[in-house]
């Protein structure tokens, strides 16, 4: 016979957190609801300008998409950076631009 400590112990899948529990069908199940990411309070955008040995040029981190866009602009012109087959670079001077978004 299954106990109702055996339902309420179940675990959840992965990237789920069990929150409290939930009748369905006249039983107890465990409530498994998605993970909520931590907000990072700093950054959430990054953009970095290296060369081809991964060496760091410059970087910015930016709190607004909007910032961050005008800082690519920027260094697309700077860098004479033009967009390649994945990635935008230069591949006279080695230079690559990356972001996280």
């Amino acid at each position: 016979m299954i106990k109702l400590k055996d339902i309420i112990s179940e675990k959840c899948w992965k990237g789920y957190e069990k929150k409290g529990t939930k009748k369905m069908f006249g039983k107890r199940y465990p409530n498994c609801v998605k993970k909520e990411e931590k907000i990072n309070e700093g950054t959430d955008y990054i953009v970095t300008v290296e060369d081809r040995k991964g060496k760091l040029i410059q970087k910015g981190s930016f709190t607004f998409k909007d910032d961050a866009n005008k800082y690519i602009k920027d260094m697309l012109k700077k860098h004479k950076l033009k967009r390649e087959k994945g990635f935008w670079g230069n591949r006279k001077t080695g230079v690559e631009l990356s972001t996280n978004f």
